[in-house]
């Protein structure tokens, strides 16, 4: 079920909730959230698409959304299996979503695209820019699968209906996570320089198909520019150790460690198979000695010193009041939510899900204990009403207080471990291996 009068209603609450939620996910929910190439997005008004990687379910979406400037408003096209309860509808269309149904959501569905995208391509001619995701479904790791042509398809729509504009853009962009399955990590969003659209013209009268398929190709070339595009798909598993071991001690930065990932795999793919295969071994045999010494191989390239250990025990000991104030009012609606959002992504069974579940339901549960300690508090000690918000700011305050807290304790922790780990002369040798093939 779609509403499209609420997808293109211009609403006040959706700006609210655009810009307080936005703040709970780059402030709240990510340490740092890093946003590039803003200066490649077109002036509002321009009639433009934005086309991106997808490999972490909602939170792609999210990363679009709150790194483009406010003047700028997205409509995301997204599967259709999740449109079916009403209600459930109604939000996603509030959150100006729209469904693509697939070939596995029945043959008899198809026909609904029509209306998506001629809606979709009306949208864009009024200078809203619409994004989606090419590859029709999400990746379980850092690489890019191959980009379908509806988004070709669309663009040419756009175009068609406004008689071929010369201005008309398709924004590429590529999304990045330091770990997919955490919390308080990092992020980073990048655009790319966009694809003109007119350059496709006359391939596009000459034969439609074809050139829908030479912009996918393009655009699929420039978001794998930008991104990680682990080598080797098939043995994911394997390389993402590999990748782990072999990056430089000290980057701490989510552009620097992803700039180091990047080089890395275009090693890789100058390898030959025999390389890779004896890459891929040492790695995982790597791995089993560091998880026998309670580390992991992304713990090895954590830098290890004495003064960092001495300033982060100093902090632990200082922050301790607040951090205790902060699990008194946090812990069960993270734990809650930690719960849940594992439960859910089996369910799904995908992995890859974890951080939508737990984003989604942390915001929501975070809300509704703050808001019931801040009820509380005007109950038992007669607030006035101006000391509500501030109430109701410190619970945040102290919630991220709490997480940061328990994110420098495990950091120590797996500093800890790391500098215990290259105490071993034969790991560090066979690490020394890895790093040098």
């Amino acid at each position: 079920m779609v509403y499209f009068n609420i997808v293109e209603k211009r609403s006040v609450y959706y700006r609210f909730w655009r810009r307080w939620i936005g703040h709970f996910f780059a402030a709240v929910y990510y340490r740092k959230f890093v946003v590039k190439g803003t200066e490649n997005l077109p002036p509002v008004g321009t009639p433009y698409m934005i086309v991106s990687n997808h490999q972490n379910g909602l939170l792609d979406a999210l990363c679009i959304l709150f790194g483009l400037p406010e003047r700028h408003t997205p409509i995301f096209l997204a599967r259709a299996d999740i449109f079916k309860k009403p209600f459930v509808a109604k939000i996603l269309c509030f959150c100006k979503i729209l469904p693509i149904y697939r070939q596995r959501d029945g043959k008899e569905q198809l026909g609904k695209n029509e209306a998506i995208f001629d809606f979709a391509a009306r949208m864009i001619g009024e200078g809203a820019a619409v994004s989606l995701f090419p590859e029709g479904h999400h990746q379980e790791g850092h690489y890019l699968g191959r980009f379908k042509k509806g988004f070709a398809r669309i663009a040419f729509d756009a175009a068609e209906r406004k008689r071929f504009p010369d201005d008309m853009l398709v924004v590429p962009a590529a999304n990045h996570y330091v770990r997919y399955r955490g919390h308080r990590t990092e992020a980073m969003l990048t655009f790319g320089a966009p694809v003109r659209l007119a350059d496709y013209y006359a391939a596009y009268r000459e034969n439609p198909v074809r050139a829908m398929v030479l912009l996918a190709e393009e655009l699929e070339g420039r978001v794998r520019g930008m991104m990680l595009d682990t080598p080797y798909p098939d043995r994911y598993v394997a390389m993402d150790i590999w990748r782990e071991l072999a990056r430089e001690p000290g980057l701490t930065e989510v552009e620097s460690m992803l700039n180091a990932d990047r080089a890395w795999a275009m090693r890789v793919r100058n390898m030959s198979e025999a390389e890779v295969e004896r890459g891929c071994s040492v790695a995982a045999s790597v791995a089993a000695q560091l998880r026998r010494k309670g580390s992991s191989p992304a713990e090895w390239p954590v830098t290890v010193k004495w003064k960092d250990l001495l300033t982060h025990a100093f902090c632990l000991l200082i922050y301790a009041p607040f951090a205790l104030c902060g699990f008194l009012l946090a812990a069960l609606p993270f734990g809650i939510s930690w719960r849940l959002a594992g439960k859910f992504s089996k369910a799904a069974k995908t992995d890859m899900l974890f951080s939508t579940f737990h984003f989604v339901l942390d915001l929501l549960l975070t809300v509704l204990f703050d808001l019931v300690y801040t009820v509380l508090f005007a109950v038992f000690v007669r607030a006035t009403w101006w000391m509500l918000p501030i109430v109701f700011g410190l619970c945040l305050v102290l919630r991220v207080a709490y997480v940061e807290y328990r994110a420098l304790f495990r950091k120590s922790v797996r500093q800890c471990r790391a500098y215990a780990a290259r105490k071993d002369a034969g790991l560090a040798a066979a690490v020394a291996e890895v790093r040098a093939l």
